[in-house]
């Protein structure tokens, strides 16, 4: 599966427990666009919240499993 920039950026974040908001002002981003970013990512990954778009990501190795990188 091929991910932008981008799109990992926010996958990163999510997987770090940050919220949409949280992820916008990092990424100097609007909400609305972190939220398509977000939409986006669920239906790549065909899943429907988070917890099964991080899991996914670890299953498919888009996340490494160094839990390190994310603290």
């Amino acid at each position: 599966m091929k991910l932008s920039n981008r799109e990992l950026d926010v996958l990163h974040l999510i997987a770090q427990g940050h919220s949409n908001k949280d992820i916008a002002k990092v990424l100097f981003l609007s909400v609305n666009t972190i939220d398509t970013y977000r939409r986006k990512l669920f239906l790549k990954f065909g899943v429907h919240n988070a917890a099964g778009l991080i899991s996914r990501a670890y299953e498919t190795k888009i996340l490494p499993l160094d839990k390190s990188l994310y603290d």
